[in-house]
């Protein structure tokens, strides 16, 4: 029998935490070089989270470079016309 969840009340309460401790009980573990955990920056990241509904599971990854480009170039944009419409006005 499958249970039933209320996918945005999960998604509602996902901490880091949380999202760290289910990777690593479905992983076991994860070996990270300190270098890479030191640089670690989400400046320019966020955390994609995608339901899948056939698991039914979720699936969390990092944004790939063209989709940084692509949201980047969609805010450069949106802040080009806010400039336009403020001088029009």
């Amino acid at each position: 029998m499958t249970e039933e969840y209320d996918v945005n009340a999960v998604q509602a309460s996902l901490t880091a935490s949380k999202v760290l401790v289910a990777i690593l009980e479905t992983l076991g573990s994860v070996r990270v070089e300190t270098k890479t955990l030191v640089e670690a920056n989400n400046k320019d990241k966020q955390l994609i989270v995608d339901y899948d509904e056939e698991g039914p599971a979720f699936i969390f990854r990092l944004p790939t470079e063209d989709e940084i480009k692509f949201n980047s170039e969609l805010i450069e944009g949106d802040i080009e016309e806010a400039e336009l419409i403020n001088d029009f006005e």
